[in-house]
């Protein structure tokens, strides 16, 4: 009779130590749940990081709040201690209206335009303010929208010309369209507007336009268009003017004077040159008014660029063509100069004058020490 041995008993008495029970599959097994745990920790770690970090920045807002809110906390919590409760803890700053700013349009209508008086007499006497006490005077370019500041020294331009120009003898026959700059004269009691034709060398005093004179073209032609022509005579002479206030008197010596032929440009005086600006075929002529002698001239470019330039009682010659009997003209030295015609009666950086008779009435503008312009006066 077979004895009865089931599959576990046959197990049971083999050797243990020779049977083989951490496996390959056992290892897999094991290091899978090992992973498991591991990355089951560092999700509930992260978790509660999370939570942590949350309640911190709530903390920290909270005592933002407090510390921007702490007189308002202050008083909310005094006016609840009171039972009053009618005053609520806002919920941020408050942002207060703030009153408007002028715009460019508010501004401008502190602008006065000018309304004169009388239709008569001179200019000064008819605005409506003082010129004697004027505080500034700048311009407004239109054009460019902008706004262009006069020199201090330059002003008296603009003063002079307020003061002088006469409405009776002054005034244009009909205003013709051009280039607006306005003249802003701040006075007294507000700034005061008088538009300016560039191109016909009106002002507009409301009641009409009237002529100004010539250096109130040639200082807005300076400013305005400083590449033109009139602009680079305007920068010469006035650069003579300075200098000549700043020398001493030891700058001019009267003892002695040449022939008047000698001053002579392309053998013509001052007359019979005036006398022929009309025969030019080029012309950039503008019309100016003369307060000494009451009347309206011309003035303005002839011959083209580097020709001859006119103004009220002097003619700048810009081309080398002309020339003195000596020779002198524009593009020599003062080196080549003097010896051609000598020392001169008046001397600056940038104005040698030479005298003939009584007055000095040939004249030389350099610059860089060479002759820029030659110029001739008309007789006193």
């Amino acid at each position: 009779m077979n004895e009865f041995e089931p599959g576990w008993y046959a197990k049971l008495k083999g050797d243990p130590v020779n049977c083989r029970t951490f496996t390959a599959a056992h290892m897999e097994r094991i290091q899978r749940q090992a992973a498991q745990s591991r990355e089951l920790k560092t999700r509930r770690r992260q978790a509660s990081q999370r939570k942590r970090m949350a309640a911190g920045a709530a903390v920290l807002v909270i005592l933002f709040g407090l510390a921007l809110n702490y007189g308002r906390l202050e008083k909310w919590v005094a006016t609840r201690w009171s039972g009053d409760t009618q005053e609520q803890i806002p919920a941020g700053p408050s942002h207060e209206q703030q009153p408007p700013t002028e715009t460019a349009n508010e501004q401008q209508e502190k602008l006065i335009p000018v309304k004169l008086s009388t239709a008569f007499g001179v200019l000064k006497d008819a605005l409506p303010f003082d010129v004697e006490q004027i505080r500034n005077v700048s311009l407004y370019d239109e054009l460019e929208d902008k706004r262009i500041d006069i020199p201090r020294e330059r002003e008296y331009v603009v003063i002079q010309n307020l003061a002088w120009i006469s409405l009776d003898a002054a005034k244009a026959e009909s205003p013709d369209a051009g280039r607006t700059i306005t003249l802003k004269v701040e006075a007294v009691d507000g700034i005061y507007t008088i538009p300016y034709n560039l191109e016909q060398n009106t002002v507009d005093l409301g009641n009409g336009s009237y002529y100004a004179d010539d250096m109130l073209l040639l200082l807005v032609k300076g400013l305005a268009e400083p590449d033109t022509r009139l602009a680079e005579a305007d920068r010469i002479l006035e650069q003579a003017r300075v200098e000549l206030s700043e020398e001493n008197s030891g700058k001019r010596d009267d003892s002695f004077s040449l022939d008047a032929d000698r001053m002579l440009v392309g053998g013509k005086d001052f007359d019979e040159w005036q006398s022929q600006l009309l025969l030019f075929s080029q012309m950039q002529p503008f019309r100016f008014y003369d307060s000494v002698t009451e009347k309206v001239k011309m003035m303005g470019e002839y011959g083209g660029v580097d020709n001859l330039i006119s103004l009220n009682s002097r003619l700048l010659f810009a081309s080398d063509q002309y020339k003195t009997k000596d020779g002198v003209g524009v593009g020599l030295t003062k080196q080549e100069v003097l010896s051609k015609l000598g020392k001169p009666n008046l001397e600056t950086e940038t104005e040698w004058g030479y005298r003939t008779g009584d007055y000095i009435r040939f004249y030389l503008y350099f610059d860089a020490g060479v002759v820029k312009y030659m110029s001739i006066t008309m007789p006193a």
